[in-house]
């Protein structure tokens, strides 16, 4: 299976104080829904020339919509999925194909069109919510999120849409209490799987002063570890990771860590720009092509990024490039 993300804008409705995308928007104190920049935006035909391209080397395939706020380009998410639909898993009868789809958001946008398309395409649904403080996450105008995050959860849980949830573990919440609580929490909304992001900064020296830092990764390890040995009714995507290492031999303990480590993933960004992780945008070593002016993506010249990387390649490239 191959895994494309799409980040199909680079608006976002929030100012969470520890994102690599703040630092640009960080004079903007105001947003308006109605005024977005349309620049911002990918174009339908820069999603389907990397869904096309894929799609001729693996006909199983996982979308998932990024941003930003990928809910803002809401109209993009339609179209990428009704031509999947229309061109590939209706009209291609001699030829099996399986997409999936995905979408990560801040769970702040949300109505009824929106809930419909979910459920009619099965799209997955992750929901970011870093603790029941949130208190990193914020609007434009330094407005809390979290009970509008809350709120959504409880409308999606009403019309049976199924979503996991990402939590960031920064400094401020790398503690057994405070995430048992979420997770308590979170089983009580029925959230079917949870996932720990280490939060990965690409300056921190920029973040000094919205008092967000970088826990220590071997503390995060072993509080992963203490959430295993509960057997909490839910799935927690990281220990998951873990179980599928040890049961390869050494030699590949890591390769399911993410799909960058086997060759299998391609993030594109809304300018079409290619990199080698979406964590890695920006940074020009990184930096693969414009997927719009690459002429032939079926030659040799082209080929997905592949790395092994003992876990997290991101982490451990601004760990040692810092």
């Amino acid at each position: 299976m191959k895994y494309l993300i799409l980040k199909v804008t680079k608006n976002c409705n929030l100012r969470c104080k520890y994102c690599y995308a703040n630092l640009s928007n960080e004079d903007s104190e105001s947003f308006e829904i109605d005024n977005l920049d349309n620049t911002d935006n990918m174009n339908f035909e820069t999603a389907k020339k990397a869904i096309d391209y894929l799609l001729t080397i693996d006909k199983d395939l996982k979308i998932q919509f990024t941003g930003g706020e990928p809910l803002l380009n809401f109209e993009l998410l339609k179209k990428v999925v009704n031509y999947c639909n229309s061109e590939y898993n209706s009209t291609n009868k001699n030829c099996k194909y399986n997409i999936n789809f995905a979408i990560q958001t801040n769970g702040t946008i949300i109505n009824s069109e929106i809930i419909k398309f979910i459920k009619t395409n099965k799209i997955g649904l992750g929901i970011s919510l870093d603790d029941l403080n949130n208190e990193f996450r914020i609007y434009a105008n330094n407005k809390p999120c979290k009970i509008d995050i809350l709120k959504n959860m409880a409308i999606f849980k009403a019309n049976n849409v199924h979503f996991g949830v990402t939590s960031v573990i920064t400094s401020n919440n790398l503690d057994e209490a405070i995430i048992e609580e979420l997770i308590i929490y979170l089983i009580s909304m029925g959230v079917h799987s949870i996932s720990f992001d280490f939060l990965k900064l690409k300056n921190k020296d920029k973040f000094k002063d919205n008092d967000v830092f970088e826990p220590d990764y071997n503390d995060f390890i072993k509080l992963i570890d203490k959430l295993g040995s509960k057997n909490y009714p839910i799935s927690i995507k990281n220990l998951n990771r873990k179980k599928k290492a040890k049961l390869n031999n050494s030699a590949n303990s890591f390769e399911n860590y993410c799909y960058l480590n086997s060759g299998d993933l391609l993030y594109i960004n809304e300018c079409g720009d290619i990199y080698s992780c979406p964590t890695l945008e920006g940074i020009k070593n990184m930096y693969i092509g414009n997927i719009n002016n690459i002429k032939d993506l079926n030659s040799k010249n082209f080929k997905l990024p592949k790395f092994k990387s003992k876990g997290c390649f991101a982490r451990n490239y601004l760990k040692n490039n810092d």
